[in-house]
């Protein structure tokens, strides 16, 4: 899949990509006037949540306290990246997802204990992970396939971290940049599982 390549855990400091992606995610991730642009997307959200909540208490059913929470930081996450939002049932299954996938990284893991025997991941594990992770790369080249279209038709310009990436593509490509499409998915995804794991202990 290519992740170790391109996550910034896989790749050995300080090496040149670890840099390059490190430089990417402070000066547009954390940048604060993207922080700043976010401050009335989370007043949406928390109402949202908000409204969520009154109407599982009008009709009566229980408040599943961490699924909401996680589903608003989803859609937060989403909002940021790709001015999205999943529709319920997508969502969930995304939350799964990413609860297997936290658990399977934290699972003790006989092939890290012994390397002469990992190639054989006798347990499994990061065959799994592997899979979720395609699941959420998938959603990634996704976005990406419907966006192109949308830039190269003249629609209005989406003001999110998709459209950064699309922008500074060529000027990427042109000067040999360690920075592409698969640094990129990789990036969003971890940074989107690990924003949703921060929310896991509700």
């Amino acid at each position: 899949m290519g992740h170790s390549a391109n996550s910034l855990l896989g790749l050995e400091h300080p090496d040149a990509k670890w840099r390059a992606i490190r430089r990417f995610s402070t000066t547009e991730l954390l940048a604060p006037r993207r922080l700043a642009a976010l401050q009335s997307l989370c007043r949406d959200k928390v109402q949202g949540l908000v409204r969520r909540v009154s109407e599982l208490a009008e009709r009566g059913e229980p408040v599943r306290v961490r699924h909401v929470v996680l589903d608003m930081a989803l859609s937060l996450m989403l909002s940021t990246i790709y001015s999205v939002d999943l529709d319920p049932e997508s969502t969930a299954v995304f939350r799964a997802v990413v609860e297997e996938a936290m658990l399977l990284i934290g699972t003790a893991n006989l092939s890290d204990l012994f390397p002469a025997i990992a190639a054989l991941d006798l347990q499994g594990v990061r065959r799994r992970v592997a899979e979720l992770f395609t699941i959420t790369y998938r959603q990634y080249d996704e976005q990406v396939a419907r966006r192109r279209p949308e830039r190269d038709a003249g629609e209005a310009r989406r003001n999110d971290l998709l459209n950064v990436v699309l922008d500074m593509e060529r000027e990427w490509q042109q000067k040999g940049s360690v920075l592409s499409h698969d640094a990129m998915r990789v990036l969003f995804t971890v940074r989107t599982c690990h924003f949703f794991y921060d929310h896991l202990s509700f």
